[in-house]
C-alpha cells in the first residue's frame, strides 16, 4: 500500500513537520498521486476545489483534522472567521474519513454541528483519533535543575498578551519562568518587564528545542481549546510534565503526566480569572512537592507519543480502510 501526502514539506510549522517525519518513519508513501492507493491530507485548510479534485481520483481522501476557528475562543479569534471556516467545514463533510487530532476535538466539532443543526452528523466508522507524535530524542529528567529555583517553561509560538501576562500573574517566588517563541516586539519586553527571574528566547528552532526544553522542568500550557499541541507532545517527550486547561485536546495528551485544571465553562477563554490563576499556581506547587513521581510519568507518557509509533498507527488505520474501500 502507498499512501500520498498533500501538503507542503517546506512549510514551517505543524502539517510541514508532520509530513516530513511520516516520511522518515515509514516507507509507505510516494510522491506520484497515480501511484497511491490512499490520499492524507496533512494540512487543516484545503480549498474547496482542491479537495474536489483529490475526490475525482476515486481513491479515499483521510483529512488530518486540526480544528476550526470557534467564535467563542479567544485563541482562534479572527475577522474573516467564516472565510476561513467554509473550507474546512467542507472537507469535515466531503472527505471519505476524518482523523481527529484529539477525542476532544471531535466532541468539540460534532456538538458544534449538531447545535446549530448544520445538516452533517460524524458517524464513527469515518472517524478516528491519532494524536500528534515527535521525533524529539527522548529523555528521563532526573530531578530538578537548580533545586532551589525550578523553572517554569511558556513555550510555542506566543502570539497572544495573556500567553504572557498570565503565567506572570502566577503569584509565588518559589520558580522562575522562560518564556521561548515571542511572536513580537511588544510581548518581549512585556516578559522582559517582571518582577520574577525570567529567562526568554525571543525565537527557537526546532534543532534548538531539546536544549531549551532541557532548561525547564514544568510546562504551562496556557491557551485552551488546542486540539493537539505540538509543543505538549515535545515536552512529555523530554520528561517534562505540563500543567495545562481540561477544555483541550491537551488534557488527553497528558494522563497523568501534570495537571489538567478544570473550572466552569462560563469562565471558558478568561485568562484574567483569578480562580484560574490560583489553580495554576497550586498545580505548579503540587509538582515541586512531588518532582520524580511525574518526571516518571511524562518519560512514560512520552515513549507513547514518539513519531514513530504515531505514524505506524496511521499507516495501519489507512491500509484498515483502504482493504474495506470499495
Amino acid at each position: 500500500m502507498k499512501i500520498y501526502l498533500y501538503g507542503s514539506r517546506q512549510q514551517e510549522g505543524g502539517p510541514g513537520t508532520f509530513i516530513r517525519e511520516f516520511e522518515q518513519n515509514t516507507s509507505e508513501t510516494t510522491l506520484v498521486m497515480d501511484h497511491a492507493d490512499a490520499i492524507l491530507i496533512a494540512q487543516n485548510v484545503i480549498a474547496e476545489s482542491e479537495l474536489d479534485d483529490l475526490l475525482a481520483t476515486g481513491k479515499p481522501v483521510f483529512y488530518r483534522y486540526a480544528g476550526f476557528y470557534h467564535p467563542g475562543c479567544f485563541l482562534h479569534k479572527r475577522d474573516d472567521t467564516k472565510r476561513i471556516n467554509r473550507p474546512i467545514f467542507y472537507a469535515l463533510k466531503n472527505a471519505t474519513y476524518t482523523i481527529f487530532q484529539s477525542l476532544w476535538a471531535l466532541e468539540f466539532t460534532a456538538k458544534f454541528f449538531c447545535e446549530r443543526d448544520m445538516g452533517y452528523y460524524f458517524h464513527p466508522d469515518d472517524c478516528y483519533v491519532i494524536y500528534n507524535g515527535s521525533s524529539i530524542p527522548s529523555r528521563r529528567k532526573q530531578g530538578f535543575n537548580d533545586v532551589s529555583l525550578p523553572v517554569v517553561g511558556v513555550i510555542g509560538r506566543l502570539r497572544h498578551r495573556y500567553q504572557v501576562t498570565f503565567p506572570m500573574q502566577v503569584a509565588g517566588s518559589s520558580f522562575q519562568l522562560l518564556f521561548a517563541g515571542l511572536q513580537d516586539a511588544g510581548l518581549f519586553h512585556l516578559a522582559d518587564s517582571g518582577q520574577r527571574p525570567t529567562r526568554i528566547y525571543r525565537s527557537y528552532t526546532k534543532d534548538m528545542l531539546p536544549d531549551i526544553l532541557d532548561e525547564i522542568d514544568i510546562l504551562m500550557h496556557v491557551p485552551e481549546g488546542d486540539s493537539c499541541p505540538n509543543v505538549v507532545v515535545e515536552a512529555l517527550r523530554r520528561g517534562i510534565p505540563v500543567i495545562t486547561w481540561k477544555e483541550s485536546g491537551a488534557a488527553e495528551l497528558i494522563h497523568r503526566a501534570g495537571i489538567t485544571i478544570e473550572r466552569k465553562i462560563s469562565e471558558m477563554w478568561d485568562y484574567e480569572h483569578p480562580e484560574g490563576i490560583r489553580l495554576f499556581e497550586n498545580s505548579i506547587k503540587e509538582i515541586i512537592n512531588f518532582p520524580d513521581s511525574y518526571f516518571d510519568r511524562a518519560y512514560d507518557r512520552g515513549q507513547d507519543l514518539s513519531a514513530k509509533n504515531i505514524v505506524g498507527t496511521y499507516v495501519n488505520y489507512i491500509k484498515g480502510k483502504v482493504n474495506g474501500y470499495k
